[in-house]
């Protein structure tokens, strides 16, 4: 597909699930259809909703619906009443029973294997206020299934900012420093934290030498990007229709892939999102083509992104928890005990040699207290696409945002 790039719609939870075998990425596509299971399925429904939210049509977007869930259900296992269902029904879950084992059941999956290339975590945290006391079956659950850190601080001084920030550096290797500061801190009791990260090759890397610097088409305009190249034969999954090509390209031995969305037309970037968002990735996959030679053009790319959570999740129907209405006191005796704050940060970097990225949410606690020749396409991602990360076994949605501008972080 020829003509200029333009913007990049990155709709990506990090939709990772490519296998470097055609079984392994068939696999991840089966898991992301059908859904592995209603807990993966029920996820991937609440990235999408939580990518809708956020996103800014003007801007690059990504987010990390796995590092949200993660957070969230911590503090669903210390919610109750119609705090607790309100959240869950939001997360996906329609019966409160066992819903936060079967997340866990998704999250425990979510881990690296050196052997085959991948560094991918989630990690939990909860520090509380001194003197604030934490219920004992929530620092069982915290410890016990979420193997989180819990300690207390002394939000009043400044160096528990930099215990924090510290831990969730260590989490997402260096790549988010500062997350909270003193300010963030006043005024409240308790700090759920929550991270992702993921370090991911290529399972067939973009040699730089054919990177070249190409017109990238966005909001009416071109600029100048770094845009990589190769060829693949006979790709895990090329499929297309008249409005959309979608591709998926395979990280290490398989357990992760990135799934990019690109429009036909260059403005075509709104009505992907619509599709994902009414559809799913189903709506998007097109019809396969397997007897395909998929000359690949792909920008670099490096988004980060911060969000204030409070309005997006209460407009999705978490109401109570941010309310003196709310009901947590399977976290703590204090009460009233609310959701003050909810802050969610992300970093994504994608060049030849592959992926890495973090993300971190924090939840603040506050109270009133025979052979035939292939056809060859091309697959040009000059203008405004959506990209997504999914996990090969569980089909979870890892991250989801949009590039408008590769040019721009």
């Amino acid at each position: 597909m020829g003509g200029r790039l333009s913007k990049i719609a990155w709709a990506a939870l990090l939709l990772c699930s490519i296998g470097v075998q055609v079984e392994g990425q068939m696999k991840s596509m089966e898991n992301t259809q059908a859904g592995a299971s209603k807990a993966s399925a029920a996820n991937d429904r609440f990235a999408l909703a939580l990518f809708d939210a956020v996103k800014t049509p003007e801007r690059n977007t990504v987010v990390s619906s796995v590092c949200v869930s993660h957070g969230l259900y911590l503090a669903a296992a210390g919610a109750r009443g119609a705090t607790r269902q309100q959240m869950l029904t939001m997360l996906g879950k329609d019966d409160s029973r066992g819903a936060v084992d079967a997340w866990l059941k998704i999250a425990h999956q979510l881990h690296g294997d050196p052997q085959r290339d991948l560094d991918l975590s989630v990690a939990a945290g909860v520090w509380s206020n001194r003197g604030v006391p934490l219920q004992p079956g929530f620092v069982s659950i915290a410890k016990d299934k979420f193997s989180a850190a819990v300690g207390e601080l002394d939000f009043a001084q400044p160096t528990s900012a930099d215990v924090i920030n510290s831990w969730v550096a260590g989490k997402t290797n260096g790549k988010i420093n500062r997350i909270v500061d003193s300010k963030t801190l006043a005024g409240n009791i308790l700090l759920l934290a929550s991270t992702a990260y993921l370090k991911a090759p290529w399972t067939y890397p973009f040699r730089p030498e054919q990177t070249q610097d190409e017109d990238f088409t966005t909001a009416g305009k071109s600029v100048r990007v770094k845009m990589m190249h190769q060829n693949q034969d006979h790709p895990a999954y090329y499929g297309e229709d008249d409005s959309f090509q979608t591709l998926s390209l395979a990280y290490g031995y398989g357990d992760v892939a990135m799934w990019i969305v690109l429009p036909r037309k260059a403005d075509g970037l709104e009505a992907a999102e619509k599709v994902l968002a009414n559809k799913g990735m189903d709506g998007l996959l097109g019809k396969r083509k397997t007897n395909v030679r998929v000359e690949i053009a792909l920008p670099r790319f490096k988004i980060t992104s911060g969000f204030e959570l409070n309005d997006p999740l209460k407009k999705m129907g978490m109401t109570d928890a941010f309310s003196s209405h709310a009901d947590f006191s399977g976290l703590t005796e204090i009460r009233p005990a609310f959701l003050s704050r909810v802050m969610h940060s992300v970093l994504i970097e994608t060049d030849e040699k592959g992926t890495e990225a973090a993300a971190v949410m924090v939840a603040m606690v506050g109270a009133a207290i025979q052979r035939v020749p292939p056809e060859n396409v091309s697959f040009r991602a000059d203008h405004p696409f959506l990209f997504m990360i999914t996990h090969a076994d569980t089909g979870a949605i890892l991250f989801v945002g949009h590039v408008v501008d590769p040019s721009a972080e």
